[in-house]
């Protein structure tokens, strides 16, 4: 990965909030990438979908809920998947009025390929840290993450 004469400083003297949000933004298109590559490409968004329908959000409501996101942004993506044999929608066992999702066998493989294929991004740009910097950055990171996860509005 090639870096622009410079960049390293202009981080290191923008402060901490410019490299944060400089950071989400180049890490939100490295995995968008990652996810393109795969044989079956998926969106990032799709990606958390199939993983959170996986994790048992089975609904379409809880789902938005989960995901942050409008009833009928998620609907539309589902649909997606559902066309591409990636889930699978059915009426709910107890109630036909509501619908169940799940991941069908190539949604399971896809999400393999994708888990992989994202471990392998996060070892390449973090190989060259030693494992002390490694543990500091992974629990400074999740204390962040953790935070931020307070500012956000809570969706009904």
């Amino acid at each position: 990965m090639k870096r622009t004469e410079g960049e390293g400083q202009q981080a290191t003297d923008a402060g901490l909030e410019w490299i944060l949000m400089r950071l989400a933004t180049r890490l939100e298109r490295l995995q968008t990438e990652a996810l393109a590559g795969l044989s079956e490409p998926v969106t990032f968004r799709q990606y958390r979908i199939l993983a959170r329908v996986r994790g048992g959000h089975t609904s379409l409501t809880g789902l938005a809920h989960a995901l942050r996101r409008s009833l009928p942004t998620v609907s539309a993506s589902v649909d997606i998947l559902v066309k591409r044999g990636l889930l699978t929608r059915d009426p709910a066992p107890n109630d036909r009025r509501l619908i169940t999702l799940g991941v069908t066998r190539r949604g399971v493989e896809v999400l393999e390929e994708g888990r992989v294929t994202l471990e392998s991004l996060t070892s390449a740009l973090t190989a060259h840290l030693p494992d002390q910097d490694r543990e500091v950055l992974t629990k400074a990171l999740t204390e962040i993450y953790d935070l931020a996860g307070t500012y956000l509005n809570p969706r009904t």
